[in-house]
C-alpha cells in the first residue's frame, strides 16, 4: 500500500540504483540503431575512395557569395523581396 508521500507510478521514487530517466536500449532501438549506421556506412563509404570530394557546384556556391557580399557592385542581382522575380525591373531606354 502506497504511503502519503509516494504515488504509484512516481518517477522520482526509483529503485535503489535505478538512474531515472535513463535506460538502456531495448531491442528495438538497438535494431534501429544497427539499421542507421549500416545505411550511413553505405552511403558515405565513396568518399573513401577519392582523395578529393566532388565539389562541382562549388563555383556557383562562391559566386552566390560573392553577389551577397558586394551588391552594389551587381545591381542585376538587386533584392526586392523574397522569392520575387527580378525580370520586371528592366532598365528603361
Amino acid at each position: 500500500m502506497p504511503t502519503a508521500d509516494t504515488r504509484p507510478g512516481d518517477a522520482s521514487r526509483s529503485a535503489p540504483g535505478a538512474v531515472v530517466g535513463s535506460r538502456p536500449l531495448n531491442r528495438d532501438g538497438r535494431l534501429a540503431l544497427g539499421i542507421a549506421g549500416i545505411l550511413f556506412v553505405l552511403a558515405a563509404w565513396p568518399l573513401l575512395l577519392v582523395d578529393l570530394p566532388p565539389l562541382q557546384d562549388l563555383p556557383n556556391h562562391l559566386a552566390a557569395v560573392t553577389v551577397i557580399e558586394h551588391p552594389a557592385a551587381y545591381p542585376e542581382f538587386a533584392f526586392n523581396g523574397l522569392l520575387k522575380t527580378n525580370s520586371p525591373r528592366r532598365a528603361s531606354r
